[in-house]
């Protein structure tokens, strides 16, 4: 069956976009199946359609449905309507990091919500920004607030895309904690799940591989190839620098498995000649840098041996970071100099 036909089947049953959603998975892949939603999203009148394809767009990448549906939303006389766009907007500008967290926060206090679903979205958007602001310490209660107000939203696809939000929110947030039995356990429902955004299954894949830094350099690689795989295939250019020039020389580096291994990163370049034990050279690269990250810091412990650059890693990964997870690097080689 084409992909015409099963959109004027599904329209002439009148089917809600929550059921097509669920349908799709039995008829195509990933890649035609999010093709079939975008499409069927698109031809749909209904007031579902107005409001949860503006989340299916952002979440999925299709920048043009996204704005064009913003600003119907927008520029509605009808206030529903208006505030959706007001969120969608703000949720946009996070993601893109076109805004401040702090900026947000007071777009936000002009928001009065009229649903639960809208409510939901608001606190998604808090979410994101304390995320942003490492303050990790309202991560959990704000998730499980969340999760609460999801259950007693209606079936939906929002309400689907939601709960993959939080999955992936929780994949990060314990990874960072250092939390890795839980981490990878939201990491590999995410992964499981059929239709999902491929951006987003390519990040998943990422976190999963560096989860795995510190207990085996063939499961790291494992998720890293596999994240390379999806972002060579559909074109995510971003992601596939960031995995070929960043995550992948970082793992191998760090298991002093550097052959062939390059990057076009100085960070990564320095930590390359640090597996190959040519500190001089890692040295010149980052006397190169005016400030140092928590990472640079690091590596210019193992250049020097100085314990006290160890210290001020794993402090800044902690005290500025919050991320307890690569804390454990300058710690590690704090405890061979004892």
């Amino acid at each position: 069956m084409n992909t015409v036909t099963i959109l004027k089947d599904a329209q002439s049953s009148n089917l809600s976009l929550y059921t097509f959603s669920h349908l799709v998975p039995s008829i195509c892949d990933n890649e035609e199946g999010t093709q079939l939603m975008r499409d069927y999203c698109l031809q749909s009148n209904s007031p579902e359609a107005r409001y949860h394809s503006l989340e299916f767009f952002l979440m999925n990448g299709y920048g043009a449905e996204f704005i064009k549906l913003l600003h119907e939303n927008k520029y509605s006389s009808n206030l529903y309507d208006q505030i959706w766009a007001q969120l969608y907007e703000l949720l946009s500008k996070i993601e893109k990091k076109e805004m401040l967290s702090d900026e947000v926060f007071i777009e936000l206090e002009k928001v009065a919500p009229l649903s639960d679903e809208q409510t939901c979205v608001i606190l998604f958007i808090k979410l994101y920004c304390f995320y942003d602001m490492n303050r990790l310490d309202v991560i959990d209660s704000l998730t499980n607030e969340i999760y609460s107000r999801i259950e007693v939203l209606e079936p939906s696809i929002l309400k689907d895309s939601l709960l993959f939000r939080l999955n992936e929110v929780l994949q990060r947030y314990h990874w960072r904690r250092n939390e890795l039995i839980l981490s990878r356990k939201y990491g590999y429902k995410i992964i499981k799940q059929k239709n999902i955004s491929l951006n987003r299954k390519c990040k998943t894949h990422q976190c999963l591989g560096l989860s795995y830094l510190y207990d085996s350099y063939d499961q790291a690689m494992f998720h890293l190839k596999q994240a390379r795989n999806i972002a060579e295939r559909y074109s995510l250019k971003d992601q596939e620098y960031y995995i070929s020039q960043q995550n992948i020389p970082f793992v191998s580096a760090y298991h002093h498995r550097v052959e062939g291994i390059t990057s076009k990163e100085p960070s990564e370049q320095a930590h390359i000649a640090l597996a190959k034990g040519d500190y001089q050279e890692a040295r010149i690269i980052l006397s190169s840098f005016q400030t140092l990250t928590s990472f640079q810091m690091y590596y210019l412990g193992i250049a020097t041996q100085n314990h006290h650059l160890f210290i001020k890693s794993y402090n800044k990964f902690v005290n500025e970071n919050s991320h307890h997870f690569f804390a454990r690097l300058p710690l590690r080689e704090l405890k061979k100099m004892e």
